[in-house]
């Protein structure tokens, strides 16, 4: 499975509907209902992430990032099918348009990534991690990103290299739970 995008939370005052234009696919092996994250990223806030029910149709999974959310239903194939958006005080989710894949994740550009095993240690504690890296054949700026399996994948990441840790000095794993309950009715 593919790492994937962050989705953008796109502004959810914008009338009905608006659309998540690149949702990517979600590494849902390890998604349990109740299971949460949060994430803090410096100068930008806090993002939380939380499998918040199960049906036919696959996992519900909310992210919040300050004030506005985004519900995702992922298929049992880790695909978002469906999506919504709300803002902090709404009593009721919003339809999205779910558009096409943006082709983004780090598999596209393995080539010129580098790799290698260290221990991260964050806020949420310390993990056994692949540090991916840029090299000085990767003609762009790819930020360290740290990956551990003993993080869970339903929000960033894959099977092989597990859940993000962080991103540079600027983006971290707070806390995780499972605990989680649905923000507001499901749609």
């Amino acid at each position: 499975m593919r790492c994937a995008a962050l989705l953008v939370l796109v502004g959810c005052s914008v009338p009905d509907p608006v659309a998540l234009s690149a949702p990517g696919t979600r590494e849902i092996a390890d998604a349990r209902v109740g299971r949460w994250m949060r994430y803090v990223t410096e100068g930008s806030g806090v993002t939380t992430v939380k499998v918040v029910a199960r049906t036919g149709d696959g996992w519900w999974i909310e992210e919040w990032k300050d004030a506005d959310g985004v519900l995702v239903c992922v298929s049992p194939e880790g695909k978002v099918v469906r999506a919504w958006s709300a803002a902090k005080g709404d009593r009721r989710w919003r339809p999205m348009r779910v558009g096409s894949e943006d082709g983004f994740g780090f598999e596209h550009f393995d080539l010129g990534l580098g790799e290698s095993k260290e221990r991260k240690s964050v806020k949420a504690g310390e993990f056994d991690c692949t540090h991916v890296h840029g090299t000085p054949m990767l003609d762009m700026n790819v930020p360290p990103t740290w990956f551990s399996k003993d993080v869970w994948t339903f929000h960033e990441g894959d099977a092989k290299r597990g859940g993000l840790v962080a991103i540079g000095d600027t983006t971290w794993l707070d806390a995780t739970g499972e605990d989680a309950r649905p923000t507001m009715p499901l749609p």
